[in-house]
């Protein structure tokens, strides 16, 4: 008898902050609510190859947005990948 085929949830998550204020809250070391923060799932499947596929575009764009935070991809609802994102701006002579 063939053997049923073992199934993975994967999930591929951006946490941004809601605003400008939230994040320079946090940059002079303030707490922040909830409210401060958003999160959106960007894929919900069980296949790994496009959800990584998914976590590479997420992660190109989140390069460019200041407010991107942390980008987290999950298997079966532990995290596998947890990328914090740090943004620092660049000082021109």
């Amino acid at each position: 008898m063939p053997q049923k085929k073992e199934y993975h949830l994967y999930g591929v998550h951006l946490t941004t902050y809601a605003s400008q204020e939230a994040k320079d809250k946090v940059d002079r070391g303030e707490a922040i609510l909830s409210d401060d923060l958003k999160s959106e799932c960007f894929y919900c499947d069980y296949n790994e190859k496009k959800a990584a596929f998914v976590l590479y575009q997420v992660a190109l764009q989140a390069t460019v947005d200041p407010l991107a935070k942390t980008l987290i991809m999950t298997k079966d609802g532990q995290v596998v990948v947890n990328l914090q994102l740090h943004h620092y701006r660049r000082i021109m002579d």
